[in-house]
This record gives structure tokens, C-alpha cells and sequence, in this order.
């Protein structure tokens, strides 16, 4: 009887959902995909002519990884940056900036802001796309790179 008890005993650690030993699970983290953000071919810090930068504004902002997947926008901040000078009386010259923007959840930019950026961007001035969040087609969130384009 009593090697029955042990048996039965020794039997019942062997099942792994009784036995306090259970294998370890390889929970890796997966490396998030690096993207990057495109509007149009542009992507990076860049300068550009104004032209182009009023056509480019026009198109989709596109974000994509290493192989070629796309992702869909979630969010990213957009921003206008002026930089403005001005003479003090003793001479010296003051360069000032403004940034205005707001958070998009959609392309291409809303028509009021390209007409801003059409009607007072001068050279030197910058239009950005920052904190860039992306979801692939599961839901899962990742963030992109930003996209900075100065005017030439």
C-alpha cells in the first residue's frame, strides 16, 4: 500500500501541470521593424525648393519598413516653423521662430495648411512630421521616423 501511495505520488510530479519544475518558455521580444516615413519619394531631413515641397505636401504620408511593408498612419504631429529676423537698435540682428501645428490622423495635409505653407513659407523655414505613430494590419503600434523639410 504504502508503494502504491509513493508510486502514485512519484506519478503525479511527473505530469507537468502538477510538477513544480516546468520548462522554461523562450519569451523572446521581437525586435520592432524600424519604419520610415515617406511623402512622396522624400523621407529624412531634407531640403527642398519650395515647389516642391508644395507638390510633395500634396501626397500621402507613407510609412514603411526594410521590406517594403506599409504601415498605416496612426497619428504624427505637424508643424510649421518660421524663423523671422529682426534689427535691434544697437544694430544686432535677432532670428526668431514660430511653430505652429497640429495632430493629424489622415493624409494628405489638410487643405488649410497647405495654403499656409503656399502663402507664408519662405526659404529657411521648416515643415515637420514628428512623433510619427504607425499600426501594422494586426493593430500593433510602432513608431516611424520623422520627416523634416526645409525650405531652400
Amino acid at each position: 500500500m504504502r508503494l502504491t501511495t509513493i508510486l502514485s505520488f512519484l506519478l503525479l510530479l511527473s505530469i507537468p501541470g502538477f510538477s513544480q519544475v516546468q520548462k522554461a518558455k523562450s519569451n523572446k521580444p521581437q525586435k520592432p521593424p524600424v519604419l520610415r516615413t515617406f511623402l512622396g519619394e522624400f523621407s529624412g531631413n531634407i531640403s527642398l525648393p519650395k515647389p516642391a515641397v508644395l507638390s510633395a505636401l500634396q501626397s500621402p504620408l507613407v510609412i514603411r519598413d526594410q521590406k517594403n511593408k506599409f504601415y498605416r498612419l496612426s497619428s504624427c504631429q505637424f508643424i510649421v516653423k518660421q524663423y523671422s529676423q529682426a534689427e535691434q537698435e544697437d544694430g544686432k540682428i535677432i532670428r526668431d521662430s514660430l511653430q505652429s501645428g497640429t495632430l493629424l490622423k489622415m493624409t494628405p495635409l489638410p487643405a488649410p495648411w497647405q495654403n499656409r505653407v503656399s502663402e507664408d513659407m519662405r526659404p529657411g523655414d521648416e515643415v515637420k512630421f514628428v512623433d510619427v505613430i504607425a499600426k501594422d494590419s494586426s493593430g500593433q503600434v510602432y513608431r516611424s521616423s520623422d520627416l523634416i523639410i526645409r525650405i531652400k
